[in-house]
Formats: C-alpha cells, sequence, structure tokens
C-alpha cells in the first residue's frame, strides 16, 4: 500500500470513529423523569360498563405505542395536551400493534373512506390527546381537517399520570 493510500485509509478510520463517538451526529436527548413514559390504566370512570379483559389487553399494547414514541412526544403530550405521530414514526412492533388494532376494532370503514383501499396506513396521522385528571386517547386524525376534532375518537389508552404535565 502506497503512503497516501495509507494516509487516505488513516484519515477515514478516524472520520468514522470520531462518527461513532458518544453524542456525534446525534440529536440530544430529552432527560425524563422516571415514570414520564408510563401512562397508568384507563381510570373507572372512562372506562366502558363490563369491560372485559380484551379491552384492557389492547389499551395495554397502545401503551407501548406511547411509550415507543419517545421523550419528545411525551413531553409535547404532557405540556399540550396532544402529540401527533405516524405510522413510520414507530418501531416495526408498535406498527404492527396499532395497525392490527384498527383491524380488529372494526374501523376500517371510516379509514377507507379517508385512504382508499386497501388502506395505506402511511398517509394518516394519528394523534395522542389528554388533560390532567382524565385518560390519554389514541385518535386518527381526519386528513381533511387535521387541526379540528373531525378525526376519529378510537379508544382511551391509559390515564393521565398524576402531578405531571400541564395544571
Amino acid at each position: 500500500m502506497r503512503r497516501q493510500e495509507r494516509a487516505s485509509l488513516a484519515l477515514l478510520l478516524a472520520a468514522i470513529f470520531l462518527a461513532a463517538a458518544p453524542g456525534c451526529g446525534r440529536k440530544p436527548q430529552i432527560a425524563e423523569p422516571p415514570g414520564f413514559a408510563d401512562l397508568p390504566p384507563v381510570p373507572e370512570q372512562y372506562r366502558w360498563p363490563g369491560q372485559g379483559p380484551e379491552v384492557g389487553a389492547w389499551q395495554e399494547r397502545l401503551r407501548s405505542v406511547y411509550r415507543a414514541l419517545g421523550a419528545k412526544a411525551h413531553s409535547e403530550l404532557k405540556e399540550h395536551g396532544q402529540t401527533k405521530f405516524r405510522l413510520k414514526q414507530l418501531p416495526p412492533d408498535q406498527r404492527k400493534v396499532l395497525s392490527d388494532y384498527l383491524a380488529q376494532r372494526g374501523f376500517s370503514d371510516w379509514i377507507e373512506s379517508k385512504v382508499g383501499r386497501p388502506p395505506d396506513l402511511n398517509r394518516l396521522t394519528f394523534a395522542l390527546t389528554g388533560s390532567p385528571g382524565g385518560a390519554v386517547q389514541l385518535v386518527v386524525l381526519d386528513l381533511a381537517n387535521p387541526d379540528t376534532s373531525g378525526g376519529l375518537n378510537c379508544d382511551y389508552i391509559g390515564g393521565w399520570p398524576e402531578s405531571q404535565g400541564r395544571k
């Protein structure tokens, strides 16, 4: 190997090691207090009469979608009462949970009326909404009016964490 090639290789390796160094090329992480990424179960007053264990199991799965959104989304929800997200922002497991939930719960007519058949869930915008003393709800926003409450209110997924968020 010639001297010039070795020097180029050395510079390339140095750049790779520097890029892999902690904090390099990464967005700063928002520090969350313990429990901030968790939602308690849906409060009793927001549950359906006679709600069975299947509904509770879906709510737990949907809380995993919330946890997967990360610190920025958690802060948005707790500070502004809403956080919006797209399917592509979720890890594959949570994408599947949300897709399965929408198919299982029979929301297909509404969704197909918005994005066609077969439904392209990647075109949808989702939101989690809530307020202190209440519950957190999953909503599919209406593409035509994404800033209004004209979307599909799916289900409560958890309670509002006590002493967290806006007052």
